[in-house]
């Protein structure tokens, strides 16, 4: 099994952008299938909660334009 560790800034950036919705499916099946095993220290819990509303509004003002 893979362990993978990814960064607040990956979550964010996956967050979004729309055409990332492929790439956490696949993350899902992987992790699904046990092929992959997520580790998310809190650190980047606490940043991504601090971070999603900004990363919303972001999102929902660029598919408004």
């Amino acid at each position: 099994m893979l362990r993978m560790l990814v960064d607040t800034c990956v979550w964010l950036d996956l967050a979004k952008t729309p055409s990332q919705v492929t790439n956490l499916e696949i993350l899902e099946k992987l992790k699904a299938d046990e092929a992959v095993d997520l580790v998310v220290p809190q650190t980047i819990v606490d940043e991504f909660a601090r971070n999603k509303d900004r990363v919303i509004d972001e999102y929902a003002k660029s598919i408004s334009t």
